[in-house]
């Protein structure tokens, strides 16, 4: 739900503090100095000085891909700058009475700064937050309520290893953006000295995190993954879009595990194999499962039978399920297998664009309809209750 969680969308170079522009992420306050995210770092950076993995601020790899940002959650060292709020518009707005998991991975910067603490939240809001102005220079909005915080006096001091936050919440709906800060003040927000950094004779006071990895997941989410066909022999991205939910795992139908992330490539060896996925939606273990079907087709025959495409419904069904083609087809055969690639049920001579079948007589459980044309076959997975 959030377009860009791991900090990899740039448009080019638009503040030198900055060295890049992200193309989704900003302030929430456009006339503050810190243009949130207030350091943005990686692999690319024309300047050391922001570049991974080791740079003034901090020496650390990003969680995935190729950036990070650096956020301050407690500044005060210079009056005229403040706390980072970094916002971003989802890609859908939130539904009235879900429960959504958020989650952000975090690591402390500390080569300059001198203060680990405990301070931040992730608000969920409808676009009000934005027609506020901050009630004093710090940029503390100490009247907003969080929807996901780091437990008060859990200070984020490890250096070495990504730290999850995260929590579940239920949505009023209509919530559209996600600000990211520290919305606590500076006597409610917990620290610690890093005593690789304090001077105490000119403290700077200040604190600051990398985050990458920022996710927002329905808790009750199911089904998110779809079936793909492909020619035996080539190889096929299967999974969420890179980067949607990077720490999501993949493991084969006898659950061995083979890869990590959104998506992963593979490149199957027989007529179908099923992959399944396990995301994991704030310590709730979610899983789904698709097949790849890797025909032995040629490439302008899955061109054309990609035009013939078909729904079948309902699915999952009790035994009667209808499928539509968007266009009319002439003596085609419907074929249904099960998982092992026997035929449980077969219809021929089909013609028309609606056909109406039952297999109320057949065992519950997961099977295919093949829909066999002059152009080739089209699979999809169809559940039987």
């Amino acid at each position: 739900m959030v377009p860009d969680p791991s900090f990899e969308d740039i448009t080019g170079l638009a503040h030198p503090f900055l060295q890049l522009s992200l193309k989704h992420w900003r302030n929430l306050d456009s006339t503050k100095l810190n243009i949130s995210p207030s350091i943005y770092l990686n692999y690319n950076a024309q300047s050391p000085a922001y570049s991974l993995p080791s740079n003034q601020w901090v020496y650390q790899n990003a969680r995935s891909g190729r950036g990070v940002a650096s956020l301050d959650f407690l500044w005060g060292f210079h009056p005229n700058w403040q706390r980072s709020l970094a916002r971003i518009k989802l890609q859908n707005a939130l539904i009235t009475g879900k429960t959504y998991c958020a989650k952000i991975y975090v690591n402390p910067c500390d080569k300059f700064y001198d203060h680990f603490t405990d301070g931040i939240d992730l608000y969920f809001d409808n676009g009000q937050l934005d027609t506020i102005v901050a009630i004093d220079s710090s940029g503390i909005y100490s009247f907003v309520n969080p929807q996901v915080s780091n437990p008060s006096g859990n200070i984020l001091s490890d250096t070495l290893n990504w730290t999850l936050v995260s929590g579940m919440f239920v949505a009023t709906g209509n919530e559209t953006f996600l600000t990211i800060g520290n919305f606590k003040t500076d006597i409610n927000t917990q620290r610690a000295i890093n005593s690789a950094t304090y001077n105490a004779t000119n403290p700077v006071n200040a604190s600051s995190l990398l985050i990458d990895d920022v996710l927002v997941i329905e808790v009750n989410v199911s089904n998110w993954l779809h079936d793909t066909s492909i020619v035996l022999g080539d190889s096929v991205y299967i999974g969420l879009p890179m980067y949607e939910v990077p720490d999501a795992l993949w493991y084969d139908i006898n659950m061995n595990y083979i890869g990590k992330g959104s998506g992963i490539k593979v490149k199957p060896n027989q007529w179908f194999t099923q992959y399944i996925q396990s995301i994991d939606v704030c310590s709730s273990i979610r899983y789904d499962t698709m097949t790849v079907w890797a025909a032995p087709l040629s490439a302008n025959q899955l061109d054309n039978l990609a035009m013939e495409q078909y729904d079948i419904y309902p699915n999952p069904t009790l035994g009667v399920f209808s499928i539509l083609v968007n266009e009319s087809i002439m003596n085609a055969t419907l074929r249904i297998v099960n998982i092992t690639g026997e035929t449980i049920f077969q219809r021929e001579w089909l013609n028309g664009k609606r056909f109406t079948f039952d297999i109320s007589d057949k065992a519950k459980g997961v099977y295919f309809a093949e829909l066999i044309t002059d152009s080739g076959i089209k699979r999809m997975k169809l559940v039987k209750e």
